[in-house]
């Protein structure tokens, strides 16, 4: 029987994926961490992370109302959360050394609010705060889908539609492969091109040790202020990152 383990290659064993998952499930007062041992051994909880339809992707689902992991969070999240080989929360130094997080992504729900259209599915975090995220985002008239670095849109647009208010002319159910990869400090982004990067940056900034970790899945950047009732939702699929020393 397919898993999110199995499906994302997700376990404890050397040339697996370490992650474990966080979920803000509607009801609960405190956030959900699952490690990457419990992932391994079958978990799963519909609809918040379980295999998709087919079996070949694994769904990230959360509701507005889930728990934030802390004051500072934009929104509730099912979201993976990287760790080391050793089974310990993921601490890297993106200024040394080779590193990267790849995937496929396919947004299947957004929120009804123009915050609501807000939606982390990728970052890199520096232990205090996301430095890269690729997202979508409500401007204008139309829902984007982009990358921000630093905080900030790293122009161009990945999918932008004028006049797409909710998503479904161009992001909804449209698959994308990304990367996020770190030389030496060097950012490099990919999008649906794992050979030309769609976004080259040395705006990356230290913070004195191995405090970076990489997340993905569904981050919603709303809450149940601003769309009661309402969800996000992706596909995940063909997850890998590496770090120096790696097989």
């Amino acid at each position: 029987m397919a898993t999110p383990a199995s499906i994302l290659n997700i376990g404890t064993a050397s040339g697996r994926n370490h992650f474990g998952v966080q979920i803000g499930r509607s009801g609960d007062a405190t956030m959900l961490n699952v490690a990457p041992g419990a992932i391994q051994a079958g978990y799963a909880e519909s609809p918040y992370f379980t295999p998709a339809a087919g079996n070949t992707a694994v769904q990230f689902w959360v509701p507005s109302d889930g728990p934030l992991s802390s004051s500072a969070a934009g929104g509730p999240r099912s979201e993976l959360r990287e760790y080391d080989r050793r089974g310990n929360p993921m601490g890297f130094d993106p200024f040394v050394g080779t590193h990267y997080l790849r995937g496929r992504t396919k947004i299947t729900g957004l929120g009804a609010s123009q915050a609501g259209k807000g939606l982390i599915v990728a970052q890199l975090h520096n232990g205090s705060v996301d430095r890269v995220s690729i997202r979508t985002q409500f401007q204008t008239s139309n829902v984007r889908l982009r990358c921000r670095v630093n905080g900030t849109f790293a122009a161009p647009e990945w999918i932008s539609v004028p006049g797409d208010a909710d998503g479904g002319l161009g992001i909804l159910g449209t698959e994308f492969e990304w990367m996020i990869k770190v030389v030496s400090g060097q950012l490099t982004v990919f999008f649906d091109d794992l050979v030309n990067p769609i976004i080259t940056s040395s705006a990356l900034k230290p913070t004195g040790g191995p405090t970076w970790y990489f997340k993905a899945g569904a981050y919603a950047q709303f809450d149940v202020t601003t769309d009661p009732g309402q969800h996000a939702s992706v596909e995940l699929r063909d997850l890998n990152h590496w770090h120096p020393g790696w097989p």
